[in-house]
């Protein structure tokens, strides 16, 4: 294995396409990791730190009439309204956390934690919720990034052991075309010059190795009686 074998394997096709995908479920897991810790970290200052204040419900879910009632397990949304020392009345509305058992009525009270530098920020939680339930959602995505990753790596050693224990063969380029894929590479169409297969396969080729131009021959090391398996030999062996 050559040390143009371990970079030249990365951008293979095969490779690639997978690269490209693990790399972005990866980013949007480690983002949601981010992006819940921060938000867990909040929630725990503002439970430890926050003013607490007896709330009273003015309003349920654009219900406003005295008595109405709605289950808490529904995690109504709520408008509460609440006096802090300094006697100004302050008016804050969102949803209330789900709890399995309990009600919440207009002109109830429920008991907050708000922060003391703005009021906009509060919560009725009594407690933080686990880290598991925090990271639910990056949680689901971790194994899906690690299948992607997984098979990123198989398709890397399969390109690997074409240029290991493939064949030598001659092909002749059929024609080359523009890769969404891989905006700095071409899209070369190539046939075995030799052999009872002569269809034409697809692969891709960098434009920094110089393009070649059509019926130009190229030097080949293709899987087993499988030319649509190939790498080129020079990119392999420099």
């Amino acid at each position: 294995l050559t040390r143009a074998a371990r970079r030249r394997s990365w951008a293979e096709a095969p490779v690639r396409l997978w690269l490209v995908l693990a790399i972005l479920i990866s980013a949007v897991t480690a983002y949601l990791y981010y992006a819940r810790a921060q938000i867990s970290l909040a929630d725990r200052r503002l439970l430890s730190s926050g003013d607490k204040y007896d709330a009273t419900v003015v309003e349920i879910e654009g219900q406003s009439r005295p008595g109405a009632k709605v289950p808490r397990s529904a995690s109504p949304r709520v408008r509460l309204r609440f006096t802090p020392p300094d006697g100004d009345t302050r008016t804050v509305e969102g949803s209330l956390a789900p709890s399995l058992t309990g009600t919440v009525e207009v002109g109830g009270t429920v008991p907050i934690r708000v922060n003391p530098t703005d009021p906009a920020i509060w919560t009725d939680r009594t407690e933080p919720l686990s880290l598991a339930a925090e990271l639910s959602m990056a949680l689901i995505f971790t194994p899906i990034a690690l299948a992607t990753i997984a098979v990123v790596l198989l398709r890397r050693r399969g390109v690997l052991n074409i240029w290991r224990h493939g064949n030598p063969a001659v092909a002749h380029v059929v024609g080359m075309q523009h890769s969404p894929l891989a905006p700095k590479s071409r899209q070369l169409r190539y046939a075995l010059n030799e052999g009872s297969d002569r269809r034409v396969c697809a692969m891709l080729y960098p434009v920094s190795a110089g393009l070649p131009a059509v019926n130009d021959e190229m030097l080949l090391i293709i899987a087993r009686d499988n030319p649509a398996k190939a790498v080129v030999a020079k990119l392999y062996a420099e």
